[in-house]
């Protein structure tokens, strides 16, 4: 996959967005609890740039814990994690920022998962939401 960089302005040429030919990076690692290093399967591993604030590529943690997001572009990326499929998730994962290179793999990283999830609440008074 090929990502967009600047070109730059010449006299006679307008700026405009031309394709690198740099390869993308690959992130390795795994999931595991928290406390006893035990890995977690069935993790959702997704891996996106903070400023765009969408996934740019998903993974799912194997028996042995691990994953692999491949072929990401070039700079910061932030790891989100959900593990499990109901609604309030049983393990809660800490966001993961991870530096990625072109051509290269980022290996050994860690996801650590501790029991409980997030509760979101929302107050409300007479049916609206109570204000900050």
């Amino acid at each position: 996959m090929a990502y967009p960089i600047p070109a730059t302005r010449t006299a006679d040429a307008t700026a405009r967005e031309v394709r690198s030919r740099l390869p993308g990076g690959v992130i390795e690692g795994r999931v595991v609890q928290e406390g006893t290093e035990k890995p977690v399967a069935g993790a959702w591993v997704s891996a996106g740039d903070p400023a765009w604030g969408k996934a740019q590529a998903l993974a799912l943690s194997g028996l042995d814990g691990r994953f692999r997001l491949s072929d990401l572009s070039p700079g910061t990326h932030t790891l989100r994690t959900v593990v499990g499929t109901n609604q309030l998730a049983e393990w809660a994962c800490p966001e993961v920022t991870v530096t990625v290179e072109s051509g290269a793999t980022n290996r050994d990283v860690k996801i650590s998962a501790d029991r409980g999830g997030v509760l979101e609440v929302e107050a409300r008074q007479a049916g609206a939401p109570i204000a900050n």
